[in-house]
């Protein structure tokens, strides 16, 4: 399934043995911009509640040029690559929380994924690789980063 629309919902769905990606939410596809597309296509709002996807052929809940978003009540097994892939966003703006990935290369992985990205009470097991956080120049946005507003203590 691809989703291509600002604000898009995908909610109580089972995606399995499709030939590419469970559930792919972008702008990079599906306009009509060149292979490598403009900022200004990023894809603003998406979310993923409730879906099940396994066994398609590459990745389960796939997020690429996209911001504000959230993976919840997710269930992500048998991927020859990912469960769930978040790459190329700065800031993403994105949670995944409650999430099963189980069965897959990696359970999670994002590239040149960072700001405000949140992974929290999920579970990963039976992965090839558990969570995969890194940087390629493949993408677009390397190398990954984060602006820190830290509180620093006194000297």
């Amino acid at each position: 399934m691809l989703a291509t629309g600002n604000g898009d919902v995908v909610e109580n769905l089972t995606v399995r043995r499709f030939q590419v990606n469970g559930v792919l939410f972008t702008k990079a596809y599906g306009d009509d911009s060149d292979t490598s597309p403009p900022v200004r296509s990023v894809l603003v709002g998406y979310r993923a509640s409730y879906v099940t996807t396994y066994n398609n052929g590459q990745y389960g809940l796939y997020a690429f040029f996209a911001r504000k978003g959230r993976f919840d009540h997710d269930y992500v097994s048998g991927h020859p690559d990912s469960g769930i892939y978040i790459g190329q966003c700065q800031p993403c703006d994105a949670l995944v929380t409650d999430v099963v990935a189980e069965h897959n290369a990696i359970g999670y992985e994002g590239t040149n994924a960072s700001g405000n990205l949140i992974i929290t009470k999920s579970r990963w097991s039976h992965n090839r690789v558990g969570l995969t956080p890194n940087s390629q120049t493949m993408e677009r946005l390397a190398p990954q980063r984060e602006r820190c507003d830290c509180w620093q203590h006194p000297h």
